[in-house]
């Protein structure tokens, strides 16, 4: 059975005659709005059938969104790895230049010790036959005066 609004009213003069006039307030607001106001059945499964479809557009939307995520992720991931890959070729090649210099100034450094040292051996060579032949003459010099 539904009320009116005019059968509403009603019931709320009567009670504020009865009762005080809070009471016959909060009896009012106690009271289910107007029919027309009531979500039936109908209405309910209306709402359901939205929501389910507005939830599947959203579920929808989502995995798109996550799957272009997924791409972008992966793209970005493969740019890095082959820029990182060219950094570290480039890297390499440096050190590598790097290490093939420090063995080439090793051989100059090691040929000049080399050639230093032949030089102290020919100079310590001539130095000890000088002697030898500074001895021997002395000896013949000391044997002829003597």
């Amino acid at each position: 059975m539904t009320t009116t609004d005019a059968q509403r009213l009603h019931l709320l003069e009567a009670a504020r005659r009865t009762w005080d006039e809070e009471a016959a307030d909060t009896l009012l607001a106690a009271l289910p709005p107007a029919a027309d106001d009531l979500a039936t059945t109908d209405d309910v499964r209306v709402a359901s059938s939205e929501l389910r479809r507005e939830m599947a557009e959203f579920r929808t939307e989502m995995r798109t969104e996550m799957a272009e995520f997924r791409t972008e992720m992966r793209t970005e991931m493969a740019e890095f790895r082959a820029e990182m890959r060219t950094e570290m070729a480039n890297f390499r090649a440096e050190i590598k230049a790097e290490i093939a210099e420090l063995r080439n100034d090793m051989v100059d450094r090691f040929a000049q010790q080399d050639r230093h040292l032949a030089d102290v051996q020919r100079f310590l060579l001539i130095a000890m036959v000088t002697m030898l032949i500074s001895a021997v003459s002395l000896a013949f010099a000391a044997a002829r005066f003597a």
